[in-house]
C-alpha cells in the first residue's frame, strides 16, 4: 500500500512500485480538490517517461516524482522555469559550490552532464501534473539518451531521494510564491542568471527541424529566443538543444 504523509502544504503519497508516477498522477486528477497539492513518488518505476515519447530509465535510489496541482493552461511555460530553478537552488544547499546550470527547456546540468529531466501533462479539471527525476545514487547509460549524463553521488554530493524531496518542495513553494507575487520577468530573469551558453551557438531539433544560431535569452513567455545567420530573432517553442561547440557564432 501507498505510504500517505504530509509535507507542509503536500499531501505525499510514497508507492512501492509503479508504472509511473506521472501516470498515477494523472488518475488521481479527477479527485483532487480545491487548493490540493499532491506528490507522488516510488521506490521503483517501471514504466517512467520523458519528453517527446523518450523512456526515462529509473534506477535504483533516485528520485522519480509527480506533482498535482490545480494550474491554468495560459501559463503552462512559466512551470518549467519555477520546476528547474527550484531542483537547482536544492543541489546548491546540498553543494554551494556545485557548478549546477539549467538548459532549455527542462533540463538540469551538474558538471555539464543532465541531472535532471522535468516532463510536463495536463490532467483532469484544469490540473498540472509535473514529473521530474533526478539522478541521486546512479546515472543511465543507454545509446537512446541524447545527452551525458550524472548523478549527485558521482560528484561526491551525498543525498537520499527523500531528502531531496523535502528540500526541494521547500524551494518550490518558495519560487512559486515568488512567481505569483512578482510575476514571469522575475522568473526568467532568475532563470536566465543560471543558464549554461547565453550567447553561444546552438542548434535545436524542433518537430518542424533544425534550426541553428546563438542562444539569446528566453522571452516573456518562457520560448527560447534564437538569434538566426540574418542576424534575426526567433521564437522557438520545443525542441532538444545541442551546444554547438564548434560554431563559429559566438560573441
Amino acid at each position: 500500500m501507498p505510504e500517505l504523509k504530509e509535507l507542509k502544504s503536500w499531501l505525499w503519497i510514497d508507492c512501492d512500485e509503479v508504472g509511473s508516477t506521472n501516470d498515477e498522477a494523472l488518475r488521481l486528477s479527477k479527485d483532487l480538490r480545491p487548493g490540493e497539492k499532491v506528490v507522488i513518488t516510488a521506490r521503483k518505476q517501471t514504466n517512467g517517461r520523458g519528453r517527446r515519447g523518450r523512456n526515462w530509465i529509473s534506477l535504483d535510489g533516485n528520485l522519480f516524482m509527480s506533482m498535482l496541482f490545480s494550474w491554468p493552461l495560459k501559463e503552462n511555460g512559466a512551470m518549467p522555469l519555477i520546476v528547474s530553478l527550484a531542483v537547482l537552488n536544492t543541489v546548491l544547499k546540498l553543494s554551494p559550490q556545485a557548478k549546477v546550470k539549467l538548459k532549455w527547456p527542462n533540463d538540469v546540468l551538474l558538471n555539464g552532464c543532465k541531472l535532471s529531466g522535468i516532463l510536463l501533462e495536463r490532467g483532469l479539471k484544469d490540473n498540472l501534473v509535473v514529473g521530474i527525476g533526478v539522478n541521486i545514487k546512479k546515472a543511465p547509460c543507454s545509446a537512446d539518451i541524447l545527452y551525458p549524463t550524472t548523478s549527485l553521488q558521482s560528484c561526491d554530493i551525498n543525498c537520499t531521494r527523500r531528502k531531496f524531496l523535502k528540500l526541494y518542495l521547500d524551494e518550490f513553494d518558495k519560487i512559486h510564491q515568488l512567481y505569483l507575487s512578482e510575476g514571469m520577468q522575475t522568473i526568467v530573469c532568475l532563470w536566465l542568471q543560471h543558464a549554461e551558453s547565453v550567447n553561444s551557438s546552438i542548434i535545436i531539433h524542433t518537430p518542424r527541424g533544425e534550426e541553428r544560431g546563438l542562444f539569446k535569452g528566453l522571452g516573456s513567455d518562457g520560448m527560447l529566443q534564437l538569434e538566426t545567420i540574418d542576424g534575426k530573432i526567433k521564437n522557438i517553442d520545443a525542441g532538444d538543444v545541442f551546444f554547438d561547440k564548434n560554431g563559429e557564432n559566438e560573441k
